[in-house]
């Protein structure tokens, strides 16, 4: 009889926690959700009601963080070689087209290995401002098309998507900026000059295949006497 006592209490014990669980729910990162969201395409309205979490630990809804103007969000990893490549130009841009331009940014760490601690370590020692969100389960990076570091996605005011792609053309000898050539019209409300580009660097997350830029941040060769 104790036996069956004992078993039935173990069932009421597993069924209150099993309940208490479903009542709280999962935090907004909790859940792995890489395989199951849909990537928006250009001139299609991010869900403002996307939640995960910053720096601190605390939930934040992504669209209390929308600019008036517009939104940058910039994919990054600790580990990624281009990222302290790209932050010069991630500057010159902010100095244009910040915050007091009705522009809002925002950094998400897409590597699942990247911990709080490592990602404001890593900020600090590239002069990195903009706030940041973790994203160890793509819960934002995958509707926004993020698979790699270093890409960038600009909403308009309305939350639309208006351009994803590279910030330039090249890491070693740059060309084009190229949020500088899309945000004075994004800003405006009206067309940019481009929507995507080609992406040409970035590491993908969580895959040991070396960075695609490797060869383009190589020290170049001395040249033969």
């Amino acid at each position: 009889m104790r036996t069956k006592d004992l078993v039935i209490a173990g069932v009421i014990v597993a069924l209150c926690a099993w309940a208490v669980i479903s009542q709280l729910g999962t935090g907004p990162e909790e859940t792995d959700a890489r395989t199951s969201l849909r990537t928006i395409q250009i001139g299609e309205a991010l869900d403002p009601d996307v939640t995960i979490r910053d720096l601190e630990g605390a939930p934040q809804r992504v669209g209390d963080a929308y600019g008036e103007k517009a939104t940058i969000f910039y994919s990054w990893s600790t580990t990624c070689p281009c990222i302290p490549v790209c932050e010069p130009m991630v500057r010159e841009t902010w100095k244009r087209f910040g915050p007091d331009q009705g522009v809002a940014w925002i950094g998400v760490a897409g590597e699942p290995e990247d911990t709080p601690g490592w990602v404001r370590s890593r900020m600090q020692d590239i002069g990195a401002a903009y706030p940041m969100l973790l994203d160890p389960y793509h819960r934002l990076s995958q509707r926004l098309g993020f698979d790699r570091a270093a890409v960038l996605a600009v909403l308009d005011g309305d939350g639309y998507l208006r351009f994803r792609g590279n910030i330039s053309d090249d890491l070693r000898t740059p060309k084009h900026n190229y949020l500088l050539e899309v945000l004075p019209a994004i800003v405006a409300g009206t067309q940019p000059p481009r929507a995507e580009t080609e992406l040409a660097y970035g590491c993908e997350f969580s895959d040991p295949k070396p960075c695609p830029a490797a060869e383009l941040l190589a020290p170049p060769e001395a040249s033969a006497p």
